[in-house]
């Protein structure tokens, strides 16, 4: 089966290498002249496999700041799009305590899966993308949030085999000297199975990985999908615009089967602007994360 990628960021590459590790024949298609341009040079790259949901109770509290716009971090625009109306009160129900916990074990399940996979990409492949084991500050402004985390810090010890360290006010400053002015800290989780890595130089080396075999990824640069053509429900072929200032369309006439993976993160409108677009595309990834990590770990 051939299989094809939109998108060349750190998912769209990832899914590219694993996908032709099961034999599957892959093209790449980004509109950039190289990988890892938008979202994924952007990223913090931090490689944080303790991290909690993002929808969490903590996010219900801080609400009434957020609607009334007083929240020093958080701004938000657009409250009339009846669209991210939908999407507030769905990530809300997420935040409710259940459904957070239930969550978070999910998390952390996949997250424990990302280290061993992480690991073993690493042993196999071992380029330079300036990675670094440096840990994670979690920190914590009242007793009640740091003895709520500090209870699931036992659980991922004993359940994971994940350890992490209890510090008090005075240990976060030791350990990272620059945060002594955050006036309502109460202590912190120091996770040192955490660490860093530059996710432009992963991509460019993993492209290079890809393009050798017996990978042998095929990549189409300054190329965007325009249109899907079916068959009988199959994508059998994709028209392209190749860039040219013409504006001539190529067609890929590989037949594809019946798989597209679109990962092009925060451009999510792909869809709608596809003619011929068929509803099962595979969507790999739309998130993009930024951490500032510890670097006096």
């Amino acid at each position: 089966m051939h299989l094809v990628i939109i998108g060349s960021g750190v998912i769209g590459l990832t899914s590219a290498y694993y996908l032709s590790s099961l034999g599957y024949k892959v093209t790449v298609i980004e509109k950039n002249n190289s990988s890892a341009m938008e979202a994924s040079i952007a990223n913090g790259s931090l490689l944080s496999y303790t991290s909690g949901p993002l929808a969490s109770p903590s996010v219900l509290k801080m609400l009434p700041q957020v609607l009334l716009g007083l929240h020093p971090s958080i701004r938000v625009r657009d409250w009339h799009n009846p669209r991210f109306l939908t999407w507030s009160l769905a990530f809300l129900m997420e935040c409710l305590p259940n459904t957070f916990s239930a969550n978070r074990l999910t998390l952390i399940n996949q997250l424990s899966e990302s280290d061993s996979l992480m690991k073993k990409f690493i042993s196999q492949h071992p380029f330079n993308f300036e990675y670094k084991k440096t840990g994670k500050l979690y920190l914590y402004s009242s007793k009640q949030d740091f003895d709520g985390a500090l209870s699931f810090s036992k659980v991922l010890k004993k359940d994971y085999g994940i350890e992490q360290v209890p510090l008090t006010r005075d240990d976060c400053i030791r350990k990272e000297p620059s945060i002594a002015s955050v006036n309502n800290l109460y202590g912190a989780l120091f996770s040192p199975v955490d660490a860093i890595g530059n996710c432009k130089l992963f991509c460019d080396n993993l492209q290079t990985v890809l393009e050798k075999p017996p990978y042998n990824v095929k990549f189409l640069f300054k190329t965007k999908p325009v249109e899907f053509i079916l068959n009988a429900r199959k994508i059998e072929r994709l028209v392209l615009n190749n860039g040219k200032k013409s504006g001539v369309k190529s067609v890929f006439r590989n037949k594809m089967g019946d798989n597209c993976y679109h990962a092009i993160g925060k451009n999510n409108s792909i869809g709608a602007g596809l003619r011929g677009c068929p509803n099962y595309i595979k969507f790999c990834g739309r998130a993009r994360g930024y951490g500032i990590p510890n670097h006096n770990g």
